[in-house]
């Protein structure tokens, strides 16, 4: 049987309390000092990089703000904006996928360079399920805005063999369990290890079920209201039986006490955006 939810409690929201402001560059100092001879000035409208391309170095920025544009054929969607304190270019080192959107200045700039061997050694700093969750979340962003579909939609984000060490507690379910309802408070994330899962939405008005998706091995589910201590954003249910690792937020909080400041921003960063 699948436990019910509990309301989310307050450690992990301390923890990443980052995530309702723009960090000041100086949170990142320790993270980036190695590399803070890499200062480097970009005039407006300079590209810090360029969608297409393989990346081997991420930018810290410390003053002004940079846009991310996403061209599709003739046209660009802007994306989101960056400032002072966040990172750019950071995604393709993290799953060693290419740069799936283009980084320009909108005034002058300044970041500070983070080279690949940083970024893998902040990763070796953290918790398993740090990894985990960042690999995953970089693959549903990819995914949610088109970046590189065909490389990372649906696919697991690592192997039953690679969650071994970063999941405590297994739970076995049978088809058409409820893991959880839209609109629930949520204190526990989801590792599949076997079986399927189908995630929906209920149309409040006509009472319809919109298919969302369906989850196999290796995917995560549940992590967005724990991340941003909002309700859920869908409901998931069996469509088989199987074995699933549970993350409480009680261990996600302390895992993420013990992660770098750069990637606990990451971590948080992209569920908002997601969410």
């Amino acid at each position: 049987m699948i436990r019910q939810s509990t309301p989310v409690i307050s450690r992990l929201s301390t923890a990443v309390s980052e995530r309702a402001r723009i960090l000041s560059p100086e949170v990142h100092r320790k993270d980036v000092s190695c590399a803070s001879k890499y200062r480097t000035r970009f005039a407006c409208g300079t590209c810090l990089l360029y969608a297409g391309t393989p990346g081997n170095t991420a930018w810290l920025i410390t003053q002004g703000v940079v846009e991310i544009v996403l061209k599709t054929g003739d046209t660009s969607e802007r994306l989101w904006y960056i400032g002072p304190g966040g990172i750019v270019g950071e995604m393709g080192l993290i799953d060693d996928g290419v740069r799936s959107a283009t980084a320009r200045a909108r005034g002058n700039v300044e970041a500070i360079a983070i080279d690949r061997e940083r970024v893998q050694s902040l990763l070796d700093e953290s918790p398993p399920i740090i990894r985990i969750l960042l690999r995953h979340l970089i693959a549903s962003l990819r995914n949610l805005y088109a970046l590189d579909p065909d490389k990372h939609a649906e696919k697991p984000v690592l192997s039953i063999d690679m969650a071994k060490r970063a999941m405590s507690e297994r739970q076995t379910f049978r088809a058409q369990d409820v893991f959880f309802h839209e609109g629930e408070s949520g204190d526990t994330l989801y590792f599949l290890r076997s079986g399927a899962v189908c995630v929906f939405r209920e149309n409040r008005w006509d009472g319809s079920i919109e298919h969302v998706a369906t989850l196999g091995p290796g995917r995560i589910f549940g992590e967005l209201a724990v991340l941003t201590n909002k309700t859920r954003t869908a409901s998931v249910r069996a469509e088989t039986d199987g074995e699933c690792d549970v993350i409480s937020t009680k261990e996600l909080s302390e895992a993420i006490e013990h992660t770098p400041k750069l990637l606990r921003t990451l971590l948080s960063t992209y569920a908002r955006r997601i969410w």
